[in-house]
């Protein structure tokens, strides 16, 4: 879980923006990550990783990864380590404008860490969630993308304003993956019962989401790395 906090510089003026004699404010970050618990896996590591990274005065990213499968963890961090590398030269304050649209960037970079994760031979039955927020304080917005189930969830006074939607496999999601081969079942764990993309006949992959980084064998089932993007929600 990574929290973001308006420092006590109070809120931007009027329709999100600062007047030239107004301070920006410093977005604060704080993060807690907690391990899962697997009866029948006593041992599991946690396969998170976060990120809280300042982009300039009022301009922060902050991101979380979640990894699944046997070498979940390893690929959650290499995302983590890959997007702290370019987003400053991508994001940063001080990046010239008139460059290619924000979505566009967004999805560019997915597409990258994607790739990355595929080629590097650890992928076949393991990837990541991936949800990235951009909050830049001066504006009072927030643009965001994301793969998976990692939900962000933006509140204001304890009032829900922005929210994002899982990839759960069901109506288009569920659609596609059918098309390209795969096949959708209901499996009980834990008194929970979860859609899964498996092979036709088969137990593997079992991907509990329909879209993710990694993932090489779901992918060839229909499963996709093109993230939701959602650009300068005011805030």
């Amino acid at each position: 879980v990574a929290t973001i906090a308006e420092s006590p510089g109070g809120p931007p003026g009027k329709h999100g923006a600062r007047g030239p004699s107004e301070e920006a404010a410093a977005p604060k970050a704080g993060i807690f990550s907690a391990p899962g618990r697997k009866a029948r896996c006593p041992g599991w590591a946690n396969q998170d990783a976060c990120l809280a990274l300042p982009l300039g005065a009022g301009r922060v990213l902050a991101a979380v990864f979640d990894g699944h499968g046997e070498h979940g963890g390893t690929i959650a961090i290499a995302v983590r380590d890959l997007v702290e590398q370019l987003a400053p030269c991508l994001f940063g304050e001080g990046v010239e404008p008139g460059g290619d649209p924000l979505p566009v960037v967004l999805r560019r970079l997915f597409a990258v860490a994607h790739e990355g994760v595929a080629q590097g031979g650890l992928a076949q039955l393991s990837g990541t969630t991936a949800t990235l927020a951009i909050i830049d304080a001066v504006a009072g917005s927030l643009s965001c993308a994301h793969i998976g189930d990692s939900r962000l969830v933006a509140s204001d006074g304890g009032e829900v304003c922005f929210q994002i939607s899982d990839h759960n496999i069901a109506g288009a999601e569920e659609a596609r993956i059918a098309a390209a081969g795969g096949e959708v079942r209901e499996v009980s764990v834990a008194c929970s019962a979860t859609r899964r993309v498996f092979a036709p006949g088969k137990n593997y992959p079992g991907l509990a989401m329909s879209r993710a980084l990694g993932d090489v064998q779901a992918h060839g089932l229909g499963v996709v790395a093109d993230p939701d993007v959602a650009a300068d929600v005011r805030l």
